[in-house]
């Protein structure tokens, strides 16, 4: 992945998952005004480097495996529903 253009992305990337206050970390990211601020403006390269790092970081978090069901997949079926028919709406 990409490093980031934007200073307070750029914090994120810095942080150290391994450690055990990572999500306080994150957390203190999150709330920054620099962040709060840079989100709503940003676009292309950065944008998709956020998605990514956020899915990252929930798969990481997780202690067991999780479905990944894309965009596109649910498109292609037409209905989450149709795919997963034990999962009410």
């Amino acid at each position: 992945m990409p490093s980031p253009n934007h200073p307070a992305l750029e914090q994120l990337r810095r942080l150290d998952r391994s450690l055990s206050g990572f999500h306080d970390q994150l957390c203190n990211v999150f709330y920054g005004k620099e962040y709060q601020g840079c989100v709503p403006n940003l676009q292309g390269g950065d944008s998709a480097w956020l998605v990514d790092y956020l899915d990252e970081v929930r798969a990481a978090s997780l202690p067991f495996p999780t479905l990944r069901l894309s965009y596109a997949d649910s498109r292609r079926s037409g209905s989450l529903q149709s795919r997963f028919p034990e999962v009410s709406t």
